[in-house]
């Protein structure tokens, strides 16, 4: 539970990034 719990904080954390700086919604991925 552990490991999936930093994946999941992790991809949060590069789908913000990737969002803020491109602009683009998260549900157009």
């Amino acid at each position: 539970a552990g490991g999936t719990q930093r994946w999941l904080r992790v991809t949060g954390k590069s789908l913000a990034m990737e969002v803020c700086l491109t602009g683009i919604p998260i549900g157009a991925h």
